[in-house]
């Protein structure tokens, strides 16, 4: 509708035609003209190319094609639209009012969204009456369908030793019902929808596409026997799939093994499982490494009738170099993200060229076409399209030019590029296609296998269209590895986990493309979320993909059907079981930790400077201005991802290297340093007031730098320091300052930057071609060069040469100011809350406790209460007085009185019966000390027991470890990239260790603590 205030007028008219409920259900729209027709570029655009470049942080992003992205903004701009609205007014006055409906451009664009099919969709679209609007409803909770109603089946012939119980036998009923020539087909959809928000309508065009997809989703119980099932499945089926391989496959080697997929570290227990129960009746491929592929060629992989492969193979680098040697295309880039993406769907299109060209014309064609598409690359400059170069300038041009041996230009020679160069890692590649020929050659072999291509050597799982799929623990698949395995070719796909998330569509979606299946495009305006691969979206998107969620929104009806398609999805393929071997006992213990006075006095501290602190800064800093800002905030928030795991941390750990880490690292040969008494909380105190000091020579700083920009300015130039100034000069009370000792800090660091304010201020903080002294000896080439030396060293930007620009600048170092100041009164007052509570921890109950109100003395704490945003103490009389006022008024002070900040002093009373000795700080802190005590209490733990250590976050994993071996408690760590760690993890479950562990740390979350 070209204009919805004007069809608002009409509204009134309307009311009739608005409850219309003839094209309520779905009418079918039969395509007369092919499904060349159905591509329309007019209605849906083709997106844009991608190029590859370096951003100011070295890390490769992409962008549109600037054609491409000017011809779809233009098609995107001139779209037909969903509504139009026609009005008329004839000669006698009468008004004709229609509105239309494009149905066509709905049903393009629904196309456009849908993945390419091997069939023409089908199309669809209807009108209804839409009462909801984008307001999101709360969705039903997605839910899991089991195997209770499928019958038993027989027991797998291969199962002599071992057999599946009753429940594991329906399983194994429904896998095999899911692999079977009846199997249904999925309906892909996509919906494109419109809303007529004034008269509630909403056009829905809907294009669906059958698609067969053998395989599913055992998300059975941990416990319940998925391994298990999965080789019953194998050995079930095997007969009829080794006679069902097909003589040709979609541009892959068919074979009839069974390619099974796990972490790296439950190689070796899926190796055992296997022999278990199937013991040697079937020939099995392992693959742990790259190296297994070294010694085979194809015809041998087509005898293997189980291959057993590591994830950590789709990790590495290697892996993807041979792929890129046998697709010949450009390089293999350096991050993941959605550049490897472009670069993998490059590469297996070059696989499925070859492996095609291979079958129908043998290896000799493939090493001429190879050889062909290397020069390709060579000539058309692209070989280092998804590994972009960096651009050099400065000092840093000079050292490449150094480390590459290139000699200056001569006087008279006139330079390419002037201030800059490109460089590339990759640069020696160009120096013969005849050498990486010969490269090619001696890793596949064609020329061995000129008259039987069968004989190729070192092929790669991407050649090959295997039987079945197995990937195990879908859940961790990150990365690399995630995009490589969803590209292996299968007959049918299984995915094992026994804790997939269900929490919503996008985590449907995770797993739904290890099947095949695309449940449709993702929600745009999603702002958070906790989904990983929804965060890598995100962080990979282009300028223009980030704007997109501002253009388009979904309905609340749009959300309830893909939520609903979800629904169908898990009831199709997925089932989850639990085991009916009986309830497990178990008796769970809550160790109640009781942090020692130091510790809950430092956690509060730390709330409250979380709870003032801006952390947006951390992403949004301004240079030159946010530099120090931010450095002090990583201080605060250290290497945690955000203020929640900070707390988690340090009640979790407890030492002074986390409270400062401006101290350099220990020399290994120095003497030990005094040990630091941390219970008396003095040493924490001097840190925080050498805080304060550093804050207010930073804040002086700043102050100097705008006194000097202001004394560039006319009088009656407006800007924001000239009220900054106002504020802390001339304002009687504390206002925005926090309260009275702020305003006197604050008032103390102005008076020292006007009293040491200098003319030449400029000098140490802008840089111009004034400032910048040149030796006279220096000229020509000596001469550039020394001037890009120091313009590489120099940190400072040029002085701004108008009267705007200085504005802008001044105001630019009021808004730090600014922040430091309230920055100075997070961290006074922070100081205040940990000095008030050692006061209260360490004093007696009827000691003198201050009311910083009214000045009163009470001699019982019960009775006086802590304010924990300031650190001010108020009795019960003048905390209900502050209250009705809104602040804590002491001294001036604004803070809030909200109930969570109000804590009694009592509270801050210890146990008189607990004693402390010095081991707690030892340790790091009082969890880790209960924590050694529990594990060395052998009335609750008996001492032949073995424990499960998970530890929330890596950083306090090598502290829990650090903890264990100052113990001396034995223990075993297991890390993602640790080469023995199935071995490791085997002879701890066996109890074959030479020296028992007692202790196994984990990783929550993380593949390394998957099934065990």
């Amino acid at each position: 509708m070209e204009s919805p205030a004007l069809l608002q007028r009409f509204v009134w008219l309307l009311q009739k035609a608005i409850a219309v409920t003839h094209f309520s259900e779905w009418i079918d729209v039969t395509s007369v003209q092919g499904q060349n027709r159905l591509g329309c570029v007019l209605c849906a655009p083709p997106k844009p190319r991608l190029t590859w470049a370096r951003n100011e942080k070295d890390r490769i992003c992409a962008y549109e094609h600037p054609e491409d992205a000017a011809l779809y903004e233009r098609s995107v701009k001139n779209r037909p639209a969903p509504f139009l609205g026609f009005m008329l007014r004839d000669e006698k006055s009468y008004v004709h009012l229609r509105i239309c409906l494009n149905i066509l451009t709905l049903l393009h664009q629904a196309v456009g969204n849908m993945p390419r099919a091997l069939y023409e969709p089908s199309l669809k679209w209807r009108l209804c009456i839409d009462t909801t609007g984008f307001v999101r409803q709360r969705l039903p909770k997605l839910v899991e369908t089991n195997n209770k109603g499928d019958i038993e089946n027989a027991q797998p012939p291969g199962f002599r030793n071992h057999m599946l119980r009753p429940e594991q036998l329906r399983s194994l009923t429904w896998m095999r019902s899911r692999e079977s020539d009846k199997v249904p087909n999925f309906e892909e959809e996509e919906v494109v929808e419109a809303l007529l928000p004034v008269i509630n309508w909403r056009a829905e065009g809907k294009a669906t596409a059958r698609k067969l997809v053998r395989g599913g989703i055992l998300g059975d119980d941990v416990g319940y026997g998925k391994t298990a099932i999965s080789l019953g499945l194998i050995d079930t089926q095997f007969d009829s799939d080794s006679k069902s391989v097909p003589d040709n496959a979609n541009a892959a080697i068919p074979v009839k093994a069974t390619l099974i997929v796990v972490p790296h570290h439950l190689f070796d227990q899926w190796l055992r499982e296997i022999r278990k129960f199937l013991g040697s009746k079937y020939r099995i491929l392992q693959i742990k490494t790259l190296t297994a592929f070294r010694s085979l060629n194809i015809r041998e992989v087509e005898k293997v009738d189980i291959a057993l492969a590591s994830a950590s193979v789709f990790r590495g680098n290697n892996y993807y170099e041979l792929m890129r040697m046998f697709a010949a295309t450009p390089e293999v880039p350096q991050g993941d993200g959605r550049v490897f993406d472009e670069w993998l769907q490059d590469a297996l299109n070059g696989v499925r060229d070859h492996v095609r060209l291979l079958r129908t014309h043998g290896s000799l064609d493939v090493c001429t076409s190879i050889q062909a598409k290397n020069e390709q690359l060579q000539t058309e400059a692209v070989v280092s399209k998804y590994n972009p170069s960096k651009r050099l300038k400065g000092q840093r041009l000079q050292d490449h030019l150094a480390k590459s041996n290139i000699s200056p230009m001569a006087k008279n020679e006139k330079p390419e590029a002037k201030d800059n160069q490109y460089s590339s890692d990759h640069s020696k590649i160009v120096s013969g296609l005849p050498v990486a020929h010969k490269a090619t050659d001696g890793v596949f072999y064609f020329h061995d296998a000129k008259y039987d291509w069968k004989r190729v050597r070192n092929p790669f799982i991407h050649m090959f269209e295997f039987t079945r799929l197995v990937i195990d623990e879908f859940t961790y698949s990150k990365e690399r590895s995630y995009s490589a395995v969803l590209s292996i070719p299968a007959r049918s796909k299984w995915i094992l986990s026994g804790t997939p998330p269900l929490n919503d569509f996008a985590d449907v979606k995770s797993f739904s493309p290890f099947l095949g299946i695309n449940l449709g495009i993702d929600e745009d305006d999603i702002k958070r979320t906790d989904n990983e691969r929804l965060k890598a979206i995100q962080r990979d998107r282009t300028e223009v993909e980030q704007f997109q969620p501002f253009i388009t929104r979904r309905s609340a009806a749009w959300h309830r059907r893909r939520h609903k398609m979800a629904q169908n999805f898990l009831d199709q393929f997925m089932r989850k079981n639990e085991p009916e071997i009986g309830e497990i006992p178990f008796t769970e213990h809550i160790c109640e930790v009781v942090l020692a006075p130091a510790e809950r006095a430092l956690y509060i501290e730390l709330f409250v400077q979380v709870m003032a602190q801006n952390l947006k800064i951390r992403r949004q800093g301004r240079g030159l201005y946010d530099a120090a800002e931010i450095s002090r905030l990583n201080q605060v928030i250290g290497g945690s991802d955000g203020p929640e795991e900070a707390l988690v941390k340090r009640c979790s750990l407890f030492s002074l290297d986390d409270i400062n880490d401006n101290n350099p690292p220990p020399d290994p040969d120095a003497p030990a340093p005094e040990k630091r008494k941390l219970g008396t909380g003095n040493t924490i105190l001097d840190v925080r007031y050498k805080e304060l000091r550093d804050l207010g020579a930073d804040l002086q700083t700043k102050f100097r730098l705008g006194l000097w920009l202001r004394s560039k300015l006319s009088d009656d130039s407006r800007n924001h320091f000239d009220k900054t100034l106002n504020l802390i000069e001339t304002d009687t009370g504390a206002g925005e300052l926090g309260d009275y000792l702020v305003r006197r800090i604050i008032q103390k660091c102005l008076d020292f930057a006007k009293a040491n304010s200098k003319e030449v201020d400029g000098n140490k903080f802008y840089a111009t071609a004034q400032m910048v002294s040149i030796p006279r000896s220096l000229c020509g080439h000596e001469l550039m060069l020394s001037q890009k030396r120091q313009n590489a060293r120099e940190s400072r930007p040029e002085f701004p040469t108008t009267e705007k620009a200085i504005v802008q600048d001044l105001n630019n170092c009021n808004d730090s100011i600014r922040r430091l100041i309230a920055e100075t009164r997070t961290r006074t007052r922070a100081s205040r809350v940990f000095q008030t509570i050692r006061y209260f921890q360490t004093s007696p109950h009827d000691a003198a406790y201050h009311c910083h109100y009214c000045c009163k003395v009470e001699r019982n704490r019960n009775l006086i209460f802590v304010l924990g945003e300031c650190g001010h103490t108020l009795c019960g009389e003048c905390l209900e007085l502050r209250r009705r006022k809104g602040d804590c008024g002491c001294d001036g002070c604004t803070a809030t009185l909200e109930g969570y900040r109000v804590i009694e002093g009592g509270d801050f009373a210890e146990d008189e019966s607990r004693t402390l000795d010095e081991s707690w700080a030892d340790l790091g802190g009082s969890k880790m000390f209960e924590l050694v005590k529990l594990l060395q209490d052998t009335s609750r733990i008996p001492e032949d027991d073995q424990v499960l250590l998970f530890v929330q976050y890596a950083d306090l994993i090598a502290a829990v470890s650090a903890v264990l071996e100052k113990a001396n408690i034995r223990y075993m760590t297991i890390t993602s990239n640790d080469r023995v760690a199935g071995k490791a993890l085997a002879d701890f479950q066996n109890g074959t260790e030479e020296v028992k562990s007692k202790v196994l740390i984990l990783a929550l979350g993380d593949v390394t603590a998957s099934g065990l």
